[in-house]
């Protein structure tokens, strides 16, 4: 595997290099000379990263199978599964693994399927008699990489010990304000009902996932599927709202902005993100941003900046879908728009 790895890389580099001669040879007849280099260098970069994070990957399992671990990490986050084998499922980012003769230092989020378990969020815990194995089915584990995701345990609560609990979270602050909301407005809401609300104001499909599985089918029978997929869309009538809400108080230009940026923000806190949300809230943000500033906005530029930094963040997402649909549709768009 490490020798795939170096000639992945040599073939990156060298054809990077090999666009650089060709340009600097063609330097004079090159109006925009510094940003063909400035793109060859970032799709150096992006092909490097993508291929150092898969060989990372493997080379994690490589290295530690077949051997049974103590895992040491902080819980980032929490979801709670209806109806599921696996209850909860724990985020943890994991610092250490430990076995009978060596400890190592790692720096990997791990995924945590459990029955019942006390821990919270913020928790530092250990797992006890961890083994490694790497899943069979490539398409999984391409969507661990784009999750950033290093590894899947499936085990028992009794496994589970927590190490330390802090007095002050403020992971688990949000993670509990954002779970008391959610329940209390699904409470008295049909299961049904539950899953639309869920799926569209809170971004969050693992609470009952067989009954938006059931919904989803019909969204896509109507052929209107991508309406049940929380985006742009979504987030555009709930600032709409907002913005209406808050134009009838007696405020300054100035401080109506920023109060409907710390909304958003409070909002964004009390859902679940996904990739087209987060595209959706940043192009916000950054448009506002010119507005309070009192400089023009082109939504092209900031659809594009945005785009690349998401793939510097994870060179992965842009082989799947919601990427795909997210920023390119929306791209499409709007330059359709501009040239009509």
């Amino acid at each position: 595997m490490q020798q795939q790895y170096q000639f992945d890389c040599t073939t990156i580099f060298c054809a990077a290099l090999a666009s650089l001669f060709v340009l600097f040879a063609l330097q004079k007849q090159l109006p925009n000379f510094l940003w063909y280099c400035a793109l060859i260098i970032v799709f150096a970069w992006g092909g490097y990263s993508y291929q150092h994070s898969i060989d990372q990957f493997d080379a994690f399992f490589i290295t530690h199978a077949n051997i049974k671990y103590s895992v040491t990490g902080t819980i980032v986050d929490c979801q709670y599964q209806r109806g599921s084998r696996h209850s909860y499922v724990f985020t943890v980012a994991a610092t250490q693994l430990q076995n009978k003769k060596d400890k190592y230092r790692i720096n990997k989020n791990m995924l945590v399927y459990t029955q019942q378990c006390d821990c919270k969020v913020g928790d530092t815990i250990t797992i006890n008699d961890v083994t490694f194995k790497k899943p069979n089915n490539d398409e999984f584990v391409r969507y661990l990489l784009k999750q950033g995701v290093s590894a899947t345990l499936f085990i028992t609560a009794k496994e589970i010990n927590c190490a330390h609990r802090p007095e002050r979270s403020i992971r688990r602050w949000v993670h509990s304000k954002r779970k008391k909301l959610y329940w209390s407005m699904m409470r008295s809401l049909t299961r049904t009902s539950r899953a639309l609300a869920s799926a569209l104001f809170f971004g969050n499909r693992s609470d009952d996932k067989r009954t938006c599985d059931k919904v989803s089918h019909y969204f896509k029978q109507w052929g209107i599927a991508h309406y049940f997929a929380r985006s742009g869309l979504h987030l555009v009538l709930f600032v709409i709202f907002l913005q209406w809400l808050i134009s009838l108080l007696p405020m300054n230009l100035l401080i109506k902005e920023v109060l409907l940026l710390l909304l958003v923000f409070i909002y964004f806190l009390m859902s679940w993100a996904s990739l087209s949300f987060m595209r959706a809230l940043t192009t916000l943000f950054v448009y506002k941003a010119h507005v309070i500033n009192k400089r023009a906005f082109s939504s092209v530029s900031a659809i594009i900046c945005i785009a690349f930094f998401a793939l510097l963040y994870n060179p992965h997402y842009l082989f799947f879908l919601d990427f795909q649909l997210s920023f390119f549709l929306t791209f499409n768009v709007l330059l359709l728009m501009r040239l009509f």
